[in-house]
């Protein structure tokens, strides 16, 4: 009985899941055996693995909370064929589908657009009894391919009838299927009104409003969007931020991305490819939680009292607008951070990572935008705009009587130095005129003056008297010159392309660089806004010929050049390179003939039209053999 017993108690804790030590220590239990859940395995398996799951478990299955999580993962792969196999196997097993099941059925729709299929869905669940929900409308939304964004808008005009009212994603659904069938108009406003209605939306919709935005040029309303997706720390598309930021500068698209080396091939297989999709979405999707995880650790932590430091208010762990970066630095000095500010009438800027990000809005804005954020310091200019130009203006004025005083004090020293010397001053043709007559030629202060004249400063310019007539022969002195204006450098309105390597020095681009520099020249403007409004007017013809196909940074160049001169017309004519060397090569032997002595050949005749390089120099011997019966 005791063997018996003994051998009762093993097999019942075997079938639990327990293991018995081998040893000497009698059958001691030494804990449970781990084994996956059924929802722990699906959790991660896509494609034809998790079809073969899902073969295997269905016969098991019982209740129905066992049916949803199958379920929901057939939904998560868009496996809607096999979903809707396993409805219908439930309910011949007696098993009969609740909304949840119903809705999980309808996502797998969704994700594969079978708009069709889930409003047929909808129907069978009216007739078992079951109404819909604003869930069940989203995926029927949802499952709207793009050239059926009309029957999206017609499904969420039927929510109403059935007591219901469309949410955010119901929006967020039909705004994406406008804006890929090119309803970039209705997409927008569509996205306009979720917020009107006070509803949630994703990065996701956010992201598809800046590619409607995008689509239809509308840059100013993609930086809104973007303010608002940074307030609500939700993260941009990289290139949709690109794009939208090359067309506020009157580019169409931003440059293309440089190619870069893969650590790994690119699959394949479609399946593959979805996969690593699937991967990198929930990368972000982690990235974002846990970002939202620390911002909401910082709200709940107290803030550091704010203090005044020499005309700052400093905020520790705040900031404000991180998105819009009005100028940056290094933060090496913050008092050199400080004067930056104060000179160019910033509102304020913040210290992170070692850099300084300033910000264009004034203090008050910043103060009421300002929000928790972890390891910055965000210094407040208190300075009012009204006392920045009074200060600047009293800088200025004594900057110029300083400036004053020292060509003053330096006209003295010359004055007085000449004095030493035994120089006198140049006398006014005037004053000189009546002495002469009366002492005659040849008189000693005749010799005076052109000795005065001769002993003259020739280092740098004579100093001016008081009037037209007054020091030698009358020039200006450095006071009377006006002040040369200071504009941009002309290579800045044509701002090159680094593609592979540097094309700042390709010749399209420097021939463009010297007419701006003529017309900088030429013209008689103050400031940029001045010389930019100047060539707005300029009209003409600008012929450019380049021995070469231009590169992408010489177009780019072009469209530069083209908008800084909207009334110059622009003719590029250029050669192919196999042109270009066919000339140069030509040039080549001419000289080389020329140099030897030689009549060139007549390239015109057949046979040496090709310009090929099986052709050879006649030998030094028969050249200079030709040139001796020449010479005879």
């Amino acid at each position: 009985l005791q063997d018996g017993t003994h051998s009762g108690i093993h097999l019942g804790l075997g079938a639990r899941g327990f293991q018995q030590a081998a040893g000497d220590d009698g059958g001691r239990v030494t804990g449970p055996r781990h084994y996956p859940s059924l929802a722990q395995t699906l959790r991660n398996t896509r494609g034809r693995e998790l079809l073969r799951i899902v073969d295997t478990a269905v016969p098991n299955l019982k209740h129905i909370k066992e049916f949803s999580v199958v379920l929901k993962a057939l939904a998560l792969d868009g496996q809607w064929r096999r979903a809707l196999r396993l409805l219908r196997e439930m309910q011949e097993m007696g098993v009969q589908p609740n909304l949840i099941t119903y809705n999980q059925v309808l996502s797998a729709m969704s994700k594969d657009k079978q708009v069709e299929k889930a409003l047929g869905m909808l129907e069978e669940m009216r007739q078992n009894a079951i109404e819909p929900d604003v869930l069940s409308y989203s995926n029927c939304v949802g499952a709207c391919k793009p050239s059926e964004w009309e029957r999206s808008l017609q499904i969420m005009e039927s929510m109403p009838a059935a007591g219901l009212a469309p949410d955010g994603p119901c929006f967020e659904h039909a705004a994406a299927a406008c804006e890929e069938a090119g309803e970039w108009q209705r997409s927008l406003a569509l996205f306009m009104e979720i917020a009107q209605r006070e509803l949630e939306s994703t990065s996701v919709g956010h992201n598809y409003a800046l590619s409607a935005a995008r689509q239809g040029k509308q840059w100013r309303h993609g930086f809104e969007i973007m303010a608002e997706m940074a307030k609500r720390t939700f993260e941009p598309d990289f290139r949709l931020r690109q794009d939208l930021e090359a067309q506020s500068r009157g580019l169409d698209r931003a440059p293309p991305p440089e190619p870069s080396a893969r650590s790994t091939p690119s699959p394949d297989n479609v399946w593959q490819r979805k996969q690593q999709l699937r991967e990198l979405r929930e990368q972000d999707k982690r990235r974002q939680e846990e970002r939202k995880l620390e911002q909401d650790r910082l709200e709940r932590e107290p803030a550091a009292k704010p203090y005044e430091e020499e005309g700052f208010m400093v905020y520790g762990g705040q900031d404000a607008f991180a998105n819009k970066n009005a100028h940056s630095m290094p933060a090496m000095d913050i008092a050199a951070c400080k004067k930056v500010c104060q000179e160019r009438g910033y509102g304020a800027f913040t210290v992170w990572s070692n850099q300084a990000y300033f910000r264009s809005e004034g203090a008050a804005e910043i103060k009421e935008g300002m929000k928790r954020a972890g390891g910055t310091t965000m210094y407040v200019n208190l300075e009012p705009e009204s006392q920045r130009k009074a200060r600047l203006k009293a800088r200025q004025e004594e900057e110029r009587r300083q400036e004053q005083d020292k060509q003053r004090q330096e006209r003295d020293a010359r004055r007085k130095q000449r004095e030493e010397e035994g120089v006198l001053e140049s006398p006014s043709p005037v004053e000189h005129s009546a002495p002469q007559a009366a002492r005659g030629e040849g008189g000693a202060p005749q010799r005076a003056a052109e000795a005065s004249w001769e002993a003259r400063p020739r280092g740098g310019p004579p100093a001016s008297g008081g009037g037209g007539g007054g020091g030698f022969g009358g020039q200006r002195g450095p006071q009377d010159r006006k002040p040369r204006p200071k504009l941009r450098s002309p290579g800045s309105y044509v701002l090159p392309v680094f593609a592979q390597h540097d094309r700042s020095n390709h010749a399209e681009r420097q021939a463009l660089i010297k007419v701006i520099a003529r017309v900088q020249e030429a013209s008689g403007a103050q400031n940029d806004s001045e010389f930019e409004r100047e060539c707005a007017e300029v009209t003409g013809t600008v012929r450019l010929y380049a021995s070469h196909t231009p590169c992408i940074s010489c177009m780019a160049c072009f469209c530069q050049f083209q908008r800084l001169f909207p009334k110059v017309k622009l003719c590029v004519d250029f050669d192919d390179w196999r042109d270009t060397r066919r000339m140069v090569e030509m040039a080549r032997r001419e000289e080389e003939y020329k140099r030897r002595g030689v009549a060139p050949p007549d390239y015109a005749c057949p046979g040496l039209s090709d310009m090929s390089d099986e052709e050879e120099f006649p030998d030094d011997e028969p050249s200079s053999a030709s040139a001796t019966a020449v010479a005879a």
